[in-house]
């Protein structure tokens, strides 16, 4: 397979996207001072935070170094879905994909949402302007927390990336 991804990878025609290999650790070891941060990723029954409710939530947890912002290490992951007590509407699920069937019944774990929050000192989301209503209306602990947003406050541009929808960011 891998002689297969070479040849691919030779001509201008193709991209090859390979599985990133699962690891903790970043960079053994800090310069200075650490702190946490959290990166989380919501889906919803809708835009509007107002009438629409969350029904997934991932969160990965690392620890960073805070002058230069290198990661060291990440700590947890987790992800959960749960039952609007609704009908998802047609056009989130053609969005997300996530079905009626597979949420329900389902309940995120709070106790496991705040043990990941635990001591984070920055929640980092791809559109925080989105996110974050959603999270501070289901888990009031996000309203004490500062966030920074991936999509407006990178310059994807400037490094050379054009598309900034995560699912792009994703095969880059």
């Amino acid at each position: 397979l891998e002689s297969a991804a070479r040849l691919l990878s030779a001509s201008a025609d193709y991209r090859v996207i390979r599985r990133l290999a699962a690891h903790d650790t970043f960079a053994p070891g800090a310069d200075g001072p650490t702190a946490i941060a959290v990166v989380v990723d919501t889906e919803t029954t809708g835009r509007f935070f107002s009438d629409d409710a969350l029904i997934e939530i991932a969160l990965l947890r690392f620890e960073y170094e805070i002058e230069s912002g290198k990661v060291i290490r990440l700590i947890d992951t987790y992800s959960g879905l749960e039952d609007p007590g609704r009908p998802i509407p047609a056009d989130s699920t053609a969005v997300h994909g996530i079905t009626d069937a597979m949420v329900a019944g389902r309940v995120i774990d709070d106790a496991r949402v705040e043990s990941i929050m635990t001591d984070a000192t920055l929640v980092i989301a791809h559109n925080a302007a989105f996110d974050r209503p959603f999270l501070e209306r289901r888990f009031p602990l996000f309203r004490a927390l500062p966030f920074a947003c991936s999509h407006a406050q990178v310059d994807w541009s400037a490094e050379g990336i054009h598309g900034t929808k995560l699912e792009y960011l994703g095969y880059l």
